[in-house]
């Protein structure tokens, strides 16, 4: 994963208000379908502890793991008091964490640097205790806006977008879904996440407009990939 020291992740969300909610509706419902308390909770590549605030009250302790020293003390501003904390340097493809360190792992905004997935996807069953959870979140190589550029520029690849900071990649959600029963999950929901996110659109829709519709076609949308996000709840195998 990449380190950001410098990134300013708050202008980065300027202008994003639906692409932060969407998310944020995202992980919500799959945290619903946990049952019982969330117990330890790692947040992987979670950097400023943006969704510290849709966990916390349901965990024993949080673990947010980022590659940058610096988005990690803006996460330790986020932190819920009282909540039993750390803030770890690390990544996806490398967690200084033992093995079965955590009942919840959540990773977000982050595979879109994770250039092995399926390094990252064991490295995480690895921390992981056995019947626990995982929130995960891709970017998506193959949303329709895509398949609709691709067929009219051919000569163009689909999956990568330079960034000023390295490379943005986009991943294939069967490809992933195909990672995770292979390393030893259970897949149990799927979403498809920011599926209005059309510069057009949201320059004529308001924002509740499109989080009303977005709450109702983030599950049903899933079953063709439609959205530039895709989301899996997992569960790995064995007895807690």
């Amino acid at each position: 994963m990449v380190s950001y020291d410098g990134y300013d992740y708050a202008a980065f969300w300027k202008g994003r208000e639906y692409e932060d909610k969407a998310d944020k509706m995202a992980v919500s419902e799959l945290l619903s379908r946990i049952p019982g308390s969330l117990g330890s909770v790692a947040d992987i590549g979670g950097g400023t502890g943006r969704m510290v605030g849709l966990y916390a009250s349901r965990a024993d302790k949080i673990t947010i793991v980022d590659p940058s020293k610096e988005q990690l003390e803006h996460a330790k501003k986020a932190a819920v008091g009282g909540i039993d904390a750390a803030f770890v340097v690390g990544s996806a493809e490398d967690m200084p964490s033992p093995d079965k360190s955590f009942d919840t792992v959540i990773c977000v905004r982050v595979f879109h640097y994770v250039k092995d997935p399926e390094r990252a996807i064991r490295e995480m069953y690895r921390v992981m205790k056995p019947g626990r959870y995982l929130i995960l979140e891709i970017p998506n190589k193959k949303h329709f806006k895509n398949r609709v550029r691709n067929l009219f520029e051919r000569s163009r690849p689909i999956d990568m977008t330079i960034l000023a900071d390295g490379a943005f990649i986009n991943h294939v959600p069967d490809e992933i879904s195909l990672i995770l029963t292979t390393v030893g999950f259970n897949i149990l929901a799927k979403k498809s996440v920011s599926n209005f996110r059309w510069p057009f659109l949201k320059r004529i829709l308001p924002v509740s407009l499109m989080l009303f519709m977005e709450k109702h076609i983030q599950g049903p949308l899933a079953r063709i990939w439609f959205g530039p996000s895709a989301y899996f709840l997992a569960q790995k195998h064995g007895q807690p």
